[in-house]
Protein backbone atom coordinates (compact mmCIF):
# COMPACT_ATOMS: atom_id res chain seq x y z
CA UNK A 1 0.00 0.00 0.00
CA UNK A 2 1.58 3.28 -1.59
CA UNK A 3 1.04 6.66 0.11
CA UNK A 4 2.53 9.27 -2.14
CA UNK A 5 2.63 13.31 -2.38
CA UNK A 6 4.54 14.94 -5.30
CA UNK A 7 8.01 13.30 -5.64
CA UNK A 8 7.69 11.80 -1.57
CA UNK A 9 6.18 8.30 -1.16
CA UNK A 10 5.79 5.90 1.95
CA UNK A 11 4.50 2.08 1.82
CA UNK A 12 3.16 -0.34 3.56
CA UNK A 13 2.43 -3.90 3.32
CA UNK A 14 -0.98 -5.30 3.79
CA UNK A 15 -1.63 -8.99 3.84
CA UNK A 16 -5.51 -10.56 3.52
CA UNK A 17 -6.41 -14.43 4.62
CA UNK A 18 -9.29 -15.85 3.97
CA UNK A 19 -12.63 -15.10 5.82
CA UNK A 20 -12.40 -16.96 9.41
CA UNK A 21 -15.59 -18.97 9.99
CA UNK A 22 -17.00 -17.28 13.09
CA UNK A 23 -20.25 -19.08 13.93
CA UNK A 24 -22.57 -21.94 13.01
CA UNK A 25 -26.53 -22.15 13.06
CA UNK A 26 -28.44 -25.41 12.73
CA UNK A 27 -31.48 -25.04 11.22
CA UNK A 28 -34.48 -26.06 12.46
CA UNK A 29 -33.22 -25.26 15.82
CA UNK A 30 -36.05 -27.71 17.55
CA UNK A 31 -37.64 -30.51 15.87
CA UNK A 32 -39.87 -33.78 16.62
CA UNK A 33 -40.37 -36.97 14.76
CA UNK A 34 -41.31 -40.74 15.64
CA UNK A 35 -39.33 -43.30 16.42
CA UNK A 36 -37.98 -43.97 12.42
CA UNK A 37 -38.99 -41.20 10.90
CA UNK A 38 -36.24 -38.47 10.04
CA UNK A 39 -34.97 -34.69 10.34
CA UNK A 40 -32.85 -33.52 7.82
CA UNK A 41 -31.05 -30.67 10.00
CA UNK A 42 -29.04 -27.71 7.67
CA UNK A 43 -25.79 -26.30 9.02
CA UNK A 44 -25.01 -22.69 7.71
CA UNK A 45 -21.64 -21.04 8.43
CA UNK A 46 -21.05 -16.96 9.29
CA UNK A 47 -17.83 -15.36 7.98
CA UNK A 48 -15.76 -12.64 9.26
CA UNK A 49 -16.50 -10.78 6.26
CA UNK A 50 -20.43 -11.04 6.73
CA UNK A 51 -20.87 -14.09 4.17
CA UNK A 52 -23.12 -17.24 5.03
CA UNK A 53 -22.08 -20.62 3.13
CA UNK A 54 -24.05 -24.21 3.61
CA UNK A 55 -21.85 -26.27 5.22
CA UNK A 56 -23.96 -29.53 5.59
CA UNK A 57 -22.10 -31.23 3.48
CA UNK A 58 -18.40 -30.49 4.83
CA UNK A 59 -19.18 -30.44 8.90
CA UNK A 60 -18.84 -33.22 10.87
CA UNK A 61 -22.19 -34.10 12.68
CA UNK A 62 -22.77 -35.74 16.13
CA UNK A 63 -25.68 -37.03 18.42
CA UNK A 64 -25.64 -36.61 22.16
CA UNK A 65 -27.51 -39.78 22.58
CA UNK A 66 -27.37 -42.04 19.96
CA UNK A 67 -29.55 -44.85 21.43
CA UNK A 68 -32.31 -41.96 20.61
CA UNK A 69 -31.34 -40.20 17.64
CA UNK A 70 -28.80 -40.78 15.19
CA UNK A 71 -27.11 -38.35 12.46
CA UNK A 72 -24.86 -38.99 9.02
CA UNK A 73 -23.10 -36.92 6.85
CA UNK A 74 -25.37 -34.05 5.41
CA UNK A 75 -26.96 -33.88 8.77
CA UNK A 76 -30.20 -36.32 8.06
CA UNK A 77 -31.11 -37.13 11.73
CA UNK A 78 -32.92 -40.67 12.36
CA UNK A 79 -35.38 -41.15 15.30
CA UNK A 80 -34.12 -44.46 16.78
CA UNK A 81 -36.44 -44.45 20.39
CA UNK A 82 -38.43 -41.72 22.24
CA UNK A 83 -36.00 -39.48 23.97
CA UNK A 84 -34.11 -36.08 23.51
CA UNK A 85 -30.95 -35.55 21.48
CA UNK A 86 -28.92 -32.75 20.65
CA UNK A 87 -27.97 -32.41 17.25
CA UNK A 88 -24.29 -30.84 16.64
CA UNK A 89 -22.59 -29.70 13.66
CA UNK A 90 -18.69 -29.00 13.72
CA UNK A 91 -16.15 -27.34 11.19
CA UNK A 92 -12.68 -26.72 13.22
CA UNK A 93 -13.59 -25.36 16.44
CA UNK A 94 -16.57 -23.61 15.30
CA UNK A 95 -20.13 -25.62 16.38
CA UNK A 96 -23.55 -25.21 16.46
CA UNK A 97 -26.57 -27.59 17.66
CA UNK A 98 -30.16 -28.71 17.60
CA UNK A 99 -32.42 -29.88 19.60
CA UNK A 100 -34.33 -33.61 18.04
CA UNK A 101 -37.10 -34.67 20.34
CA UNK A 102 -37.99 -38.33 19.34
CA UNK A 103 -42.02 -39.52 20.46
CA UNK A 104 -43.12 -42.99 19.84
CA UNK A 105 -43.25 -44.96 16.54
CA UNK A 106 -46.52 -44.07 14.82
CA UNK A 107 -48.87 -47.04 13.14
CA UNK A 108 -48.59 -46.45 9.76
CA UNK A 109 -50.73 -49.39 8.42
CA UNK A 110 -52.76 -52.23 9.00
CA UNK A 111 -53.12 -55.51 7.46
CA UNK A 112 -55.67 -58.41 8.08
CA UNK A 113 -54.57 -62.00 7.68
CA UNK A 114 -55.93 -64.01 5.78
CA UNK A 115 -56.62 -61.49 3.13
CA UNK A 116 -59.41 -63.63 1.78
CA UNK A 117 -60.88 -66.74 3.15
CA UNK A 118 -64.78 -68.93 2.66
CA UNK A 119 -66.33 -70.90 5.31
CA UNK A 120 -69.68 -72.93 5.12
CA UNK A 121 -72.36 -70.88 7.31
CA UNK A 122 -72.04 -71.65 10.86
CA UNK A 123 -68.06 -71.84 10.89
CA UNK A 124 -66.10 -69.31 12.32
CA UNK A 125 -62.57 -67.48 10.46
CA UNK A 126 -59.67 -66.45 12.78
CA UNK A 127 -58.28 -63.20 11.31
CA UNK A 128 -54.95 -61.87 12.34
CA UNK A 129 -54.70 -57.81 12.54
CA UNK A 130 -51.04 -56.67 11.98
CA UNK A 131 -49.58 -53.19 12.77
CA UNK A 132 -46.87 -51.54 11.06
CA UNK A 133 -45.24 -48.86 12.62
CA UNK A 134 -42.83 -45.84 11.04
CA UNK A 135 -39.28 -47.66 12.36
CA UNK A 136 -39.81 -50.51 10.37
CA UNK A 137 -41.38 -52.75 13.27
CA UNK A 138 -44.29 -54.51 13.02
CA UNK A 139 -46.78 -56.02 16.02
CA UNK A 140 -49.94 -58.36 16.73
CA UNK A 141 -53.26 -56.07 17.40
CA UNK A 142 -55.52 -58.43 17.37
CA UNK A 143 -56.54 -57.76 20.50
CA UNK A 144 -56.98 -54.02 20.64
CA UNK A 145 -58.09 -52.55 17.70
CA UNK A 146 -61.58 -52.67 16.64
CA UNK A 147 -63.29 -55.28 14.61
CA UNK A 148 -66.20 -54.58 12.49
CA UNK A 149 -68.46 -56.61 9.90
CA UNK A 150 -69.88 -54.67 6.91
CA UNK A 151 -72.65 -57.16 6.81
CA UNK A 152 -73.35 -58.88 10.17
CA UNK A 153 -76.30 -60.82 8.50
CA UNK A 154 -73.80 -62.66 6.35
CA UNK A 155 -71.11 -62.70 9.10
CA UNK A 156 -70.13 -61.43 12.34
CA UNK A 157 -66.91 -60.79 14.33
CA UNK A 158 -66.02 -60.59 17.51
CA UNK A 159 -63.04 -58.98 19.65
CA UNK A 160 -59.73 -60.86 18.95
CA UNK A 161 -60.45 -61.54 15.01
CA UNK A 162 -62.59 -63.97 15.66
CA UNK A 163 -65.76 -64.17 12.60
CA UNK A 164 -68.59 -66.35 12.68
CA UNK A 165 -70.52 -67.01 9.64
CA UNK A 166 -74.17 -66.72 9.66
CA UNK A 167 -75.78 -67.00 5.91
CA UNK A 168 -74.18 -67.12 2.73
CA UNK A 169 -72.95 -63.96 1.27
CA UNK A 170 -69.65 -62.23 1.25
CA UNK A 171 -68.35 -59.55 3.83
CA UNK A 172 -65.67 -57.04 4.67
CA UNK A 173 -64.18 -58.03 7.61
CA UNK A 174 -61.88 -54.45 8.87
CA UNK A 175 -59.31 -53.69 12.03
CA UNK A 176 -58.95 -50.27 12.88
CA UNK A 177 -56.71 -48.73 15.33
CA UNK A 178 -57.72 -45.00 15.72
CA UNK A 179 -57.59 -43.77 12.00
CA UNK A 180 -55.63 -46.57 10.76
CA UNK A 181 -57.45 -49.60 9.21
CA UNK A 182 -56.91 -52.68 7.32
CA UNK A 183 -59.69 -55.12 5.97
CA UNK A 184 -59.91 -58.91 4.67
CA UNK A 185 -63.06 -60.48 2.44
CA UNK A 186 -64.92 -63.31 3.86
CA UNK A 187 -67.14 -65.06 1.46
CA UNK A 188 -69.82 -67.45 3.52
CA UNK A 189 -70.89 -70.19 1.78
CA UNK A 190 -74.42 -72.35 1.87
CA UNK A 191 -74.21 -74.81 5.60
CA UNK A 192 -72.55 -78.02 5.10
CA UNK A 193 -74.11 -81.27 6.26
CA UNK A 194 -72.00 -82.48 8.65
CA UNK A 195 -73.90 -85.61 10.07
CA UNK A 196 -77.12 -87.79 9.83
CA UNK A 197 -78.46 -89.74 12.52
CA UNK A 198 -81.25 -92.88 12.14
CA UNK A 199 -84.02 -92.82 14.07
CA UNK A 200 -85.13 -95.38 15.59
CA UNK A 201 -81.17 -96.27 16.49
CA UNK A 202 -82.63 -99.80 16.43
CA UNK A 203 -86.19 -101.75 15.45
CA UNK A 204 -87.00 -105.51 15.30
CA UNK A 205 -90.49 -106.45 13.12
CA UNK A 206 -91.69 -109.47 12.11
CA UNK A 207 -91.79 -110.83 8.65
CA UNK A 208 -93.60 -109.04 6.17
CA UNK A 209 -94.55 -105.96 8.48
CA UNK A 210 -92.59 -102.43 8.11
CA UNK A 211 -90.73 -100.33 9.79
CA UNK A 212 -90.15 -96.61 9.32
CA UNK A 213 -86.84 -94.94 9.54
CA UNK A 214 -86.37 -91.03 9.92
CA UNK A 215 -83.24 -89.66 8.52
CA UNK A 216 -82.21 -86.04 10.44
CA UNK A 217 -79.07 -83.77 9.20
CA UNK A 218 -77.39 -81.63 11.20
CA UNK A 219 -75.49 -78.87 9.50
CA UNK A 220 -72.47 -76.27 10.45
CA UNK A 221 -74.83 -73.64 11.03
CA UNK A 222 -76.09 -75.78 13.67
CA UNK A 223 -79.47 -76.33 12.21
CA UNK A 224 -81.35 -79.63 11.66
CA UNK A 225 -83.12 -80.78 8.93
CA UNK A 226 -85.52 -84.22 7.82
CA UNK A 227 -83.83 -85.82 4.93
CA UNK A 228 -85.64 -88.90 5.10
CA UNK A 229 -87.02 -88.52 1.39
CA UNK A 230 -83.51 -86.82 -0.40
CA UNK A 231 -81.29 -89.27 1.31
CA UNK A 232 -80.41 -92.57 -0.48
CA UNK A 233 -81.46 -95.56 1.81
CA UNK A 234 -79.79 -98.74 1.60
CA UNK A 235 -79.48 -102.08 3.06
CA UNK A 236 -76.76 -104.42 4.20
CA UNK A 237 -78.87 -107.22 3.99
CA UNK A 238 -81.54 -106.93 1.28
CA UNK A 239 -82.68 -111.04 1.99
CA UNK A 240 -83.88 -109.73 5.43
CA UNK A 241 -85.08 -105.97 4.76
CA UNK A 242 -85.19 -103.80 2.37
CA UNK A 243 -85.82 -100.00 1.78
CA UNK A 244 -88.17 -97.61 0.11
CA UNK A 245 -87.30 -94.65 -1.19
CA UNK A 246 -89.12 -93.12 1.69
CA UNK A 247 -87.22 -94.88 4.63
Amino acid sequence: ITAKSGTISGSATLTVTAAVLTSISISPATATVAAGDSQQFTATGTYSNGTTQNLSSTAKWTSSATAVATVKTGGLATGVAPGTATITAKSGTISGSATLTVTAALLTSISVTPATATVAAGNGQKFTATGKYSNGSTQNLSSTVQWSSSATGVATVSSGGLATSVAPGTATITAKSGTISGSATLTVTAPVLTSLSIIPGSATIAKGTSQQFTATGTYTNGSTQNLTSAVNWSSSATSVAAFAASG
